[in-house]
């Protein structure tokens, strides 16, 4: 559907129809919620509008490739496909970044303190396998979860045990921890 704006990318719906919060976004990826706003991801960057609409503002731009999204603890994440993975706390808004050169860096989660997402490792320009990557908060050095012998194209965690649907169209599950 489309407004006066042009295609609207990000909705609400209250009352059962539709209100475009944010018209004209490019490129949106991701979205996650806090109580108050709704986050998304461009290809440039990370942008947020409050739930029952208002002011769009533009939390992070000139950024690279913008891949994951996620959100804890009044902090917002996002992976970049060119290694790296950063955290903006929304009351400081003092950039920060918590891990490079990962291997094409994606999809994000925080699960039981431990933000992760996963790697995907290429053969030939094909997706070849995959890794699922942990930093718990306080950590500086992440660690590998789980290696996966297919390419992630999505996953959720619990507390126990990972998710993912691979390249080849599977819903694939494993035991991480415990």
């Amino acid at each position: 559907c489309t407004t006066g704006d042009g295609e609207c990318a990000i909705w609400a719906s209250g009352d059962g129809s539709p209100t475009c919060l944010a018209a004209g976004q490019q490129g949106v990826h991701h979205l996650v919620l806090d109580d108050r706003y709704v986050y998304w991801s461009v290809a440039d960057g990370v942008r947020r509008v409050p739930k029952r609409g208002g002011t769009l503002e533009v939390l992070v731009a000139e950024r690279r490739a913008v891949a994951g999204l996620a959100l804890a603890d009044h902090c917002l994440f996002w992976s970049e496909r060119y290694g790296a993975i950063h955290c903006l706390p929304l009351a400081s808004r003092k950039l920060r970044t918590l891990a490079d050169g990962q291997a094409d860096p994606g999809w994000l989660a925080v699960v039981d303190g431990n933000l992760c997402w996963a790697c995907h490792h290429w053969d030939d320009g094909k997706p070849a396998h995959g890794t699922l990557v942990a930093l718990a908060a306080g950590e500086r050095v992440p660690r590998t979860v789980a290696t996966l012998s297919r390419h992630l194209a999505s996953f959720v965690m619990d507390s126990r045990d990972l998710y993912w649907v691979s390249g080849d169209d599977a819903v694939m599950t494993c035991r991480v921890q415990g």
